[in-house]
């Protein structure tokens, strides 16, 4: 992991700066050599902090973060001929590719606990309803969003139900509506595909369908349509809103199902 490693005297100077660690956060080595500590971190009291627990005679170790960086410094006071503390020495260790990894087992985690939650949900369930309201609010913990609907799709019937809704407000969108299979497919025709659809802004749509135009009024901006499928069969569409054009959680969705 790239190192840097900086040290500054009593008078809150820098005096010393290099490593390859400051190139990941776009400084170059000894640019801050004769700065004042406190004028470079005004912005950081967390960092003006550690600065004033080194000079205070303090050895510890504390995580920073900055310019996109996890870093993980040491530091420790620096004394002079006569014992007293002539400053302080801090050396950091880029971890960021070890906390970013350690995230993403934290999320897989999670992801496993809450779909092992919706199969106790499914388990539990009285009806198909209940499965749907079940799983939805289980989803939410992965997705924030702020409105879902499970439609489900009868093709020989050339039908499709409203068979739940999972809204963090009021809504005039309630389980049960039944409406043709073609105003599903003429408003979102990767459904009939399988694939995934996502619509940053329902401004910016020319048709809608009836169901997201009360949606709209009831202040919601873009959603992504999931199809479901069982064994190659489209048997459903799962849609996650936000409120939000554009919204960066909608997008980043992988469900897998």
């Amino acid at each position: 992991s790239p190192k840097t490693t900086a040290s500054f005297s009593r008078p809150r100077s820098v005096t010393f700066s290099a490593g390859k660690g400051l190139e990941a956060m776009g400084i170059k080595p000894g640019a801050v050599v004769g700065q004042n500590v406190f004028d470079l971190y005004r912005d950081r009291p967390d960092a003006l902090e550690n600065h004033r627990r080194a000079l205070a005679g303090e050895s510890f170790t504390v995580d920073f973060e900055g310019s996109g960086r996890f870093l993980e410094t040491q530091y420790a006071p620096l004394f002079g001929p006569g014992g007293e503390i002539a400053g302080a020495i801090g050396v950091s260790v880029d971890v960021t590719e070890r906390r970013v990894a350690q995230e993403g087992l934290r999320h897989y985690a999670e992801r496993l606990a809450i779909l092992r939650e919706i199969d106790q949900a499914i388990l539990a369930a009285t009806s198909p309803e209940a499965v749907a309201r079940g799983a939805l609010r289980r989803v939410q913990r992965l997705i924030p969003f702020r409105r879902a609907t499970l439609i489900t799709i009868d093709m020989q019937a050339g039908e499709a139900v409203l068979a739940a809704v999972h809204a963090d407000t009021r809504t005039r969108v309630l389980p049960g509506l039944r409406f043709p299979l073609e105003q599903i497919f003429e408003v979102n025709p990767y459904l009939r595909e399988g694939k995934t659809h996502v619509v940053e802004d329902i401004d910016t749509v020319g048709r809608i369908h009836p169901l997201q135009k009360v949606l709209k009024r009831e202040g919601l901006r873009s959603y992504i349509a999931v199809p479901l499928m069982v064994e190659g069969e489209l048997v459903g569409s799962l849609n996650l809103w936000s409120d939000k054009p554009a919204a960066a959680e909608l997008n980043s969705c992988a469900l897998g199902v």
